[in-house]
């Protein structure tokens, strides 16, 4: 918490088309959520400052989004574990990915909007309502919350299933192999023994 906003903060490098602003472009959201019967809107996400207020809401009807898409039905006292994956560009016009226990339920399109869901690193701020004098917000009960600065896969999501006590993800072989080769590209380049390394990269290519 931080002056009254539930806010996620991250040390992970900026990526993506909003690279430039030090925002994170491509990023995973799950967490499992209930909420209490309402007739108001409530915030869930709002990604930075740019424009003061959230966006992304639980409409009093029970769907997610933000004007003019709205997807889903989830209903009150009823827990769920939600993931929304965002593939912030200039260009698309998917902004995120919304997933409910696993299963996909829409491509959520905002055209030309796609900075408002960049996650500033310093303070993405969840359930709170940060424009002022709306109070959009309201009671919501939260057991696990994880995130990640990658864009999950569809098979991603489904792994993590339904409401359970913890989120437990692991990534795929492939992912970590991944990993580990940026992690390696960064690193100080050892000349003695660069010839090893670029051998090896020959015969494997060679062995496919």
């Amino acid at each position: 918490m931080s002056n009254g906003r539930f806010e996620l903060s991250t040390q992970h490098a900026a990526n993506g088309d909003f690279a430039s602003l030090d925002r994170i472009s491509n990023y995973t959201l799950v967490f499992d959520a209930l909420w209490p019967t309402s007739d108001k809107y409530r915030a869930l996400v709002d990604a930075n400052d740019d424009d003061g207020q959230p966006n992304i809401y639980l409409s009093p009807e029970g769907d997610i989004g933000v004007s003019p898409q709205y997807e889903g039905y989830f209903e009150p006292n009823t827990w769920y574990r939600i993931a929304l994956v965002f593939f912030v560009s200039n260009e698309g016009d998917v902004a995120y990915k919304l997933y409910a226990n696993g299963e996909f339920i829409a491509s959520m399109r905002y055209a030309g909007l796609g900075q408002l869901w960049s996650m500033d690193k310093n303070g993405l701020a969840l359930f709170t309502d940060t424009a002022d004098g709306k109070f959009e917000s309201g009671e919501v009960y939260v057991n696990s919350l994880m995130f990640t600065p990658r864009s999950l896969t569809s098979n991603d999501i489904a792994a993590l299933g339904g409401v359970k006590n913890a989120i437990d993800y692991t990534p795929s072989v492939r992912t970590l192999s991944q990993s580990v080769e940026r992690a390696y590209q960064d690193a100080p380049v050892d000349w003695a023994h660069k010839w090893v390394t670029q051998r090896a990269k020959f015969f494997k290519n060679r062995e496919r």
